[in-house]
């Protein structure tokens, strides 16, 4: 006996894993397992090579450098030794002052009267 409320077959509440990709392989589902091993492995290569404090993966700036990589995609290039220590270290110094500058202006509007100097 069927309710006036019910429609369709049973069939509708459950998904169709007959369907080419609707459920992936074990040995997809193995790979993607072995590619991220892969990776992890050699972050931790780095961070044991470079001697960086295991502590570094606790940074917010952490996932980020994955995600800005991933979205570059493969074969995406590491800045070099002179890059970060010219070109990308000038930039950040620069937002940084900018930052600074943007604090100082707010001191006025708050009322803070505490001046840090070299800021």
């Amino acid at each position: 006996m069927r309710s006036s409320n019910m429609s369709g077959s049973i069939k509708n509440f459950f998904p169709n894993y007959t369907v080419a990709g609707a459920q992936p392989e074990i040995r997809i589902a193995m790979q993607s397992k072995d590619i991220v091993e892969a990776a992890d492995e050699t972050i931790g290569r780095w961070f044991y090579d470079a001697s960086i404090p295991f502590n570094a993966a606790n940074s917010y700036h952490y996932q980020p450098i994955a995600d800005a990589i991933a979205s570059v995609g493969r074969g995406y290039k590491m800045p070099s030794f002179h890059k970060l220590r010219g070109k990308i270290l000038n930039n950040i110094v620069r937002d940084v002052k900018i930052y600074c500058n943007e604090l100082k202006l707010s001191w006025k509007a708050t009322g803070c009267r505490h001046q840090e100097q070299n800021i």
